[in-house]
């Protein structure tokens, strides 16, 4: 049985040579809600993420979700701004 783990990540992804990050960003998913079935993408382009089994948790002063390292997931679909290309840039 695999340990629970919690995840506080939200994600931005880069696209190479962008000036600025906001030119060149892809998602920003928002834990700040807690709840729901759905993990808001801020970017503007709509990679919102269904919730698959994960659980929200409280961590610190905001969210985080659980995953219980079998099958839960965060499904996000496939979508042209996610053909990412070059080289990217993840930050946590």
């Amino acid at each position: 049985m695999h340990k629970a783990v919690t995840i506080a990540i939200v994600l931005l992804l880069l696209a190479a040579g962008a000036v600025r990050a906001e030119q060149g960003l892809v998602a920003q998913w928002d834990f700040s809600r807690g709840s729901g079935a759905t993990l808001k993408d801020t970017s503007g382009n709509g990679n919102d993420g269904i919730i698959k089994g994960a659980a929200w948790v409280k961590n610190g002063n905001s969210f985080a979700l659980q995953f219980d390292g079998i099958d839960d997931h965060v499904e996000v679909g496939d979508t042209p701004s996610l053909d990412l290309k070059d080289q990217i840039s993840i930050v946590a």
